[in-house]
Formats: C-alpha cells, structure tokens, sequence
C-alpha cells in the first residue's frame, strides 16, 4: 500500500467501517482475504493515526484472535503478513498497550517463540521484533517474563542455531528487553592479603522489583543479596581469583 492509498482511506470519512471491514477480513481462507487485510491493517497501523484509528475500536479483540489465528496457519503469505501486522501496531504505544491488553497475550506470545525457530528468517526476525516491542512496556515485561518459552527459546536461537547477522541482531535486542542487564564486572580494592572488597554498579528492573545480586569466585557462590557490595574474606595470599556479578529477581 503506497502513502497516499494509506492517507486516502484514513481522511475517508467512512475509515472506521473500511477498517472493521478489514479487521472481520482476517483469518484463514484460500481466496488470501485474509492475508490481504492484515497487510492493509500493517501499513495503517505503521502511523500513529492509523493504529489510533484501530487500537481504539472495539472490534480490535477481533483483530488480535484474527492475527493468532493466521499465525497458525500453514499458509506462508498469512502467517508473514499476521506478524508484519502486530511488528506495526506494536511500535507505537497505542497499539502495543492493546495487544498487552488483551486476555489471549499468552497464547500469543507462545506462536511468537514457536516462529522464533522456524525455518523462515523474515518471519522470525519479525516475531523478535514484536516480543521485544512488547517487552519495552512494563506489563508486557511482567507477562513475558511468566513465559518462560520466550527466554528459552530466544536463548536457542542465539547459542544454537546458525543465523544472519542481521537475525542475531533482533533477537539480542529482544533478549536485552526480556533480560534484566548482565551488571559491569565488579571493581576489586583489596583490604588485606586475604581480603578484598567487590562493588558492582546497581541494575533497575522495568518491573520495579527488587534486584538481588549473586557475586561469584570463580563457580562459587560468595554472596547472594540486594547490596551492590561485599567483602570476601579467606582469600589465600599470592592466588589469582575470577569475580563476577549476576543480577536476578523473584
């Protein structure tokens, strides 16, 4: 859809009953209505009048169990233009807060971790895009982090599957949204002979939860808490030592 298709049908004074028309459109068919109308709703959805325009009708629950339906389907052409679709609406607040919204963000989320792996790259590489637009939102942050799938799966394509560059880059930015920030290694002053102090700089999580902290020897765990220093002490005189510093909530 070019620019000023996209502003014709938003300045129409019927846009809300073209864009119902397309919402009811989705799902699956032979004829590739369905594919059709998700690709219309993606470059509506690509300004911010446009996913004002959908995000505020009550007809958009439809959209999203349309969109999820199209995500199973086998046909390529609808499950691509499905999550080019939500990659859209996800980008700007309005339309990122409704899918969040919506009671079926589980199920959703389980087909974005299901596409991460596919044999598609574009797909893939799409569904990262929305996982981590979703993941910039406090709520989405919340929910994503209760689908443990996400983490997994993400952490499958990174350390096992042979991807672009330019994959690997979207799925480490949705990691770096759905992680808490792996903490600076911690400056050392030694005290002692046998005693040194360990200070890391203190992570924020989006959540507002609590940080705590695990300061490990080498594999050892030394001090797990919310301090963002500690004071390890029987260190052995003339001995090299590896610290390092993981971050983590409840």
């Amino acid at each position: 859809m070019s620019e000023d298709g996209r502003n014709a049908i938003l300045e129409d004074k019927n846009a809300e009953f073209t864009i119902v028309q397309l919402i009811n459109s989705l799902g699956t068919d032979k004829q590739g209505r369905g594919m059709n109308a998700a690709f219309a709703l993606a470059h509506l959805c690509d300004v911010e009048e446009g996913v004002n325009k959908v995000a505020n009708l009550n007809e958009c629950l439809d959209l999203n169990l349309g969109l999820m339906e199209m995500l199973r389907d086998t046909d390529e052409g609808g499950r691509k233009n499905s999550c080019f679709c939500l990659k859209t609406m996800t980008s700007h607040d309005t339309g990122k807060q409704r899918i969040i919204d919506d009671p079926d963000i589980g199920h959703l989320l389980k087909q974005l971790s299901d596409h991460l792996t596919g044999e598609d790259e574009e797909l893939s590489r799409m569904a990262s895009v929305v996982i981590k637009n979703l993941a910039a939102n406090t709520k989405g942050y919340l929910i994503i982090k209760d689908v443990p799938l996400v983490k997994s799966t993400l952490e499958q394509v990174l350390n096992e599957m042979l991807i672009s560059e330019e994959y690997r880059e979207d799925a480490t930015a949705a990691q770096k949204e759905v992680l808490l920030p792996r903490p600076n290694a911690p400056e050392l002053k030694c005290i002692d002979a046998n005693s040194v102090i360990a200070k890391w700089d203190a992570i924020e999580a989006k959540s507002g939860e609590i940080v705590n902290y695990e300061l490990y020897k080498g594999a050892d765990v030394v001090y797990t808490g919310p301090k963002t220093s500690f004071t390890v002490r029987g260190l052995t005189e003339k001995t090299e030592y590896e610290f390092d510093v993981r971050a983590y909530t409840h």
